[in-house]
């Protein structure tokens, strides 16, 4: 399962052991349904921000996966099966 976790040497999350940029696409396991959205990050910490510029906090342990940067733009958020 693909879990965000934090390098605390490095002061960034980590996605299956690579870094999560800025602005790169992710989708977030929230209740269920993934979220897509991009990374961003202000001096509270890292957040999703979704198409609909909504703001969630991102912090380890929070399932997570990578999403081609179109499909972010084009698909609403669906259940996982």
């Amino acid at each position: 399962m693909n879990r965000l976790a934090y390098n605390q040497d490095h002061d960034e999350l980590e996605l299956n052991g690579k870094p999560v940029g800025i602005e790169q696409p992710l989708e977030l396991c929230i209740m269920g349904y993934w979220l897509p959205g991009v990374v961003h990050r202000d001096d509270s910490g890292w957040y999703l921000l979704t198409r609909d510029q909504v703001g969630i906090r991102l912090g380890a342990g929070l399932r997570a996966r990578v999403l081609d940067i179109a499909l972010v733009v084009t698909l609403p958020a669906h259940r996982i099966s």
